[in-house]
């Protein structure tokens, strides 16, 4: 990776709290900051944990400058509006020529979509549970009606699209990751996960984007798999350990290196 007219490159992050290196993958200490955005009451920053995160783990290994709008529970529309322009956030970060982007979004999407259909609040109230008692995973599908789901991702597929949209530029590499399966249950990626991954899959090859699949590279890293080869917390089966990080941060990298080789032959 390298910046235009002898400039340090720059790298663009986005996304939710899969980019910021969120609580419980970093156990933070149990204090509260002062103000800021709220997550369940408590501060967003609260959650994150930035420096560890893969994006500051790609930033350094390219010797880039990094620059994030990741944040806990980001959306989509904190990027792009539903006319498919660019918020101001994004606008004032693409001024900067980013050189790089990277994404991990679309998941908080789909549930805030369901929330609207009355159906994730359930999810939200019962997931703690069900990530963490035996077969509770099974339970998943019952909560999550296909028909709402399918509408959730329509809309979330079509802010996706709008924003690599705009992402798109001469010379610049788009890499969006997806989400891993945490607890490892094929319940779970038929009725949430994998749809997610598969309309992220979808929207990033009809943009060119580059795609780390963190659904396939995770499996055999859950939360129930030996420590040793974990690359989820075992507090909420979800977000990756420091140890997941680094793991993202090699995908990423991979992918940076082959758009920057070009197409083979």
């Amino acid at each position: 990776m390298a910046g235009g007219t002898g400039r340090a490159p720059l790298h663009l992050a986005l996304g939710d709290s899969l980019a910021t290196g969120a609580w419980p993958g970093f156990p933070r200490p149990w204090l509260l900051e002062p103000g800021g955005a709220r997550v369940l009451g408590v501060p967003a920053s609260w959650f994150d944990h930035p420096d560890g995160a893969y994006p500051a783990l790609v930033a350094r290994a390219c010797g880039a400058r990094l620059v994030s709008l990741a944040g806990s529970a980001g959306t989509l529309p904190r990027l792009v509006g539903r006319d498919g322009r660019a918020t101001p956030a994004l606008r004032a970060a693409l001024a900067r020529r980013p050189d790089v982007v990277t994404l991990s979004a679309g998941a908080n999407d789909v549930l805030a979509g369901l929330a609207r259909r009355g159906g994730a609040a359930r999810v939200l109230r019962l997931g703690g549970l069900l990530w963490r008692a035996p077969g509770g995973p099974a339970l998943l599908p019952r909560l999550v009606d296909p028909a709402d789901r399918d509408a959730a991702l329509r809309v979330m597929a079509g802010r996706l699209d709008h924003l690599l949209a705009l992402l798109a530029a001469p010379g610049r590499t788009v890499v969006a990751t997806t989400y891993p399966v945490g607890d490892g249950a094929e319940t779970t990626r038929r009725a949430l996960v994998g749809p997610v991954n598969a309309a992220i899959r979808d929207v990033c090859a009809a943009h060119g984007a580059r795609v780390a699949d963190l659904e396939r590279a995770f499996r055999g890293h859950g939360r129930r798999d030996p420590r040793a080869h974990r690359w989820i917390s075992s507090v909420d089966g979800m977000h990756p350990t420091a140890r997941g990080h680094r793991a993202i941060a090699g995908l990423v990298l991979a992918e940076i290196a082959t758009a920057a080789a070009g197409p083979a032959g």
